[in-house]
Order: C-alpha cells, then structure tokens, then sequence
C-alpha cells in the first residue's frame, strides 16, 4: 500500500464520501470496528499482564515456556496494533491510535465488569446486554 497512486485513489475515494450521507456511515461503521479490533488487541494485552500479576501474588508465576509464550503474544499483538493503525491512517485518512488508547482502557474495564457482575451467568449476562440494548444508539452502527 506504499504505492502513491494507490494512496491517491484512496484519498480520492474518501474525499468523494464527504457528500454521501450512506457512504460516510459505511466510513463510520469501519473506522468503528478498526478502532474496537485495536481496543480488543489492546485489552487482551491488559488482562495477559493481569492474569499473570496475579498469578505471581499467589506464588503461582508463569512456568518459562508460558512466559515465553505470553511474551511471543504481547509482541504479535503490537505488530497487529502496529498494522491497524496503518489501516486507519491509510485508508481512512484518521489518526485515531492515541483516542483508541483511551477507549482500549475503558473497553477492558467494561469487559471486565461486565464479566465481574454476570459470574458469566447466562441469565444475568442477557439481562446486561438488554439493558444496554435500550439506551439510544449514539452511532446507529448496531441496531
């Protein structure tokens, strides 16, 4: 994608969306998920560190081969970060990585509560995402 002309055609594409109200909600819809992929990528990555934290305050660290590998996984998770704020730029022409940081925070922190106040409980998780499903869509990106 280093290819200029290819950048060119992209950024002409993305400028003739700026007077296409479905178009711009396409863009919108992909910047969305790009930027929930790089929250997901993100969050993962706390909770390795969390998991393995906690471990450690039990006496209980990681035997080397699954440092090795937890390790193997953080590093293929910023080269995948690294990728998707390619993406983004590229393509979407938004340098959005520092608000994606932001959000990748709040994302872990809301999975895990969620996770917290459901035990994982079927009942109670369905409870949780009607009760989300019946706020006003800010973004009319999931229906």
């Amino acid at each position: 994608m280093d290819n200029k002309k290819d950048k060119d055609t992209i950024k002409e594409m993305y400028n003739n969306f700026e007077n296409d109200e479905n178009k711009q909600r396409y863009l919108l819809k992909a910047n969305t998920y790009n930027k929930l992929a790089y929250c997901t990528i993100d969050a993962a990555e706390t909770f390795m560190n969390e998991t393995s934290a906690n471990l450690a305050h039990l006496g209980k660290d990681l035997r080397q081969t699954d440092k090795m590998k937890f390790k193997m996984a953080k590093e293929k998770a910023r080269q995948l970060q690294n990728l998707m704020n390619d993406i983004t730029y590229n393509i979407y022409h938004m340098g959005e990585t520092e608000a994606a940081l932001n959000d990748s925070d709040y994302l872990s922190d809301l999975i895990a509560l969620i996770i917290d106040r459901t035990g994982m409980d079927d009942k109670t998780s369905l409870q949780i995402k009607e009760m989300i499903r019946a706020l006003p869509s800010k973004l009319n990106i999931i229906k």
